[in-house]
């Protein structure tokens, strides 16, 4: 079992003294500037990690172990480190062999070249060349590869002796298996000449919605990047989907199946080009249906539309979960926001990013004199937030990053904000299966 806690001393002393005197990590940090793990100011192991309640996953597969707020400490150096310093371990094996020995979680495969590493890792090896740059020198690649191709005496002798690499418990191979008559049959004639070799390629995607992206590029130029302008297209087979298996789950009545029908018919007659009320001058005649009528304020118009009884009923996360407003630009969501924003009741709270210019950079001497902050707060970019983000309690906001996909945080969870604290947000998941 792999823990990164500190035993209690008195259910487990020898791996209590294990572990205050081989697997706690520091003090670095502000407590040990000059520690070796430090550079440019921040431990390069990422301590002191975080109180954490169980062990769980990060977006990238790899664990974070469970280190609770248990109150024990350890005195290391006349400082107190807690769990947040615990490198993980095994409690049988560093109280046996009474020495440092990390233990890690492995779950992905390409991480399994990591334990050979250290079993063929010899004495460390370095080389220095001296040549004069004013002299035109011819690259050796030969002598440039047999430089860099070390072999330790570790990794030499385990190979003379013929030892095994790497062993599989248990041994586990996959077997082909078909039923009476229905082997598989490979052609191997004039497989040479078909694309592929003659293999079975499957592509999927929708050309209306997903186009290459060309960067800086003309229409032209994305449509002569798409792939059904690949001199490949002619041999491809195009296998069409015509049914929304949605409509057929059950969990709407004939009468929704049937409009969502009609509409998605519509949206691909949009889509070929075959559903024009002025063909001449590109007009599409839009049903009255999904169509606000207009008005004065088009902006209050959709949002009435879309959000009836919002004072009443924002506060509903069932409400909140059935409701979005798209929109193409991203000004027009600012201006969707700070309008609903100040419809809703409450005393709201503005967020600042950072609008200095970093003087850790190199030559950065006089820049925020160039630039001030009147300035850098009126820039706009897309696919960047602008400079403030005012929120109220209630009010419900959409992730942008995975930050624990085992927990739902991953990017597009809607969660409702609870609580607006000075350097933090707190809010609940209302999508998806981690709803609460």
């Amino acid at each position: 079992m792999i823990t990164a806690e500190i035993p209690d001393m008195e259910l487990y002393p020898d791996g209590y003294k294990a572990v205050k005197n081989y697997m706690m990590h520091g003090p670095c940090g502000d407590l040990n500037p000059g520690c070796p793990c430090m550079k440019q100011g921040k431990c390069t192991k990422h301590f002191p990690k975080k109180f954490n309640n169980q062990t769980n996953f990060d977006a990238d597969g790899f664990p974070i172990y469970r280190r609770r707020n248990t109150g024990t400490k350890v005195d290391k150096n006349n400082v107190f480190l807690d769990n947040r310093n615990v490198v993980p371990y095994n409690r049988n094996l560093i109280v046996k062999f009474d020495a440092h020995i990390n233990v890690e979680l492995c779950n992905y495969s390409r991480s399994v070249k990591y334990l050979f590493k250290y079993v063929n890792k010899g004495s460390n090896r370095a080389t220095i060349g001296i040549e004069c740059s004013d002299t035109p020198t011819e690259r050796d690649e030969i002598k440039r590869y047999l430089d860099c191709r070390y072999i330790s005496t570790t990794e030499a002798c385990w190979r003379i002796f013929s030892f095994d690499i790497h062993h599989r418990q248990p041994e586990v191979e996959r077997l082909p298996f078909h039923l009476q008559g229905e082997n598989t049959i490979v052609f191997q004639e004039e497989s040479a000449d078909k694309p592929f070799g003659g293999l079975t390629i499957i592509f999927g995607g929708d050309f209306r919605q997903i186009l290459p992206v060309i960067p800086k590029g003309t229409r032209a130029d994305i449509l002569d990047a798409s792939l059904n302008s690949s001199c490949l297209w002619p041999f491809f087979k195009i296998y069409e989907l015509k049914q929304n298996m949605r409509l057929c789950c059950g969990r709407v009545s004939d009468s929704e199946a049937a409009e969502v029908t009609t509409f998605d018919k519509w949206l691909l007659q949009i889509g070929d080009g075959s559903f024009y009320s002025d063909v001449d001058n590109d007009l599409i005649k839009v049903p009255t249906d999904i169509c606000i009528m207009p008005s004065n304020d088009p902006i209050g118009s959709i949002i009435d539309a879309v959000y009836p009884s919002l004072l009443q009923k924002y506060s509903d996360p069932t409400y909140l979960q059935e409701r979005a407003i798209l929109t193409p630009k991203n000004e027009m969501v600012h201006e969707l926001n700070d309008k609903i924003m100040k419809m809703i009741q409450g005393e709201g709270r503005t967020y600042f990013s950072s609008d200095n210019v970093c003087k850790a950079s190199v030559n950065t001497n006089d820049e925020d004199l160039l630039y001030p902050k009147e300035f850098l707060n009126s820039l706009r970019f897309p696919g960047i937030p602008n400079i403030e983000v005012q929120l109220k309690v209630g009010t419900p906001v959409i992730l942008l990053r995975n930050q624990n996909q085992s927990e739902g945080l991953c990017n597009g969870t809607r969660l409702v904000v609870t609580h607006l604290g000075n350097w933090s947000i707190s809010a609940n998941i209302i999508s998806e299966k981690n709803i609460g």
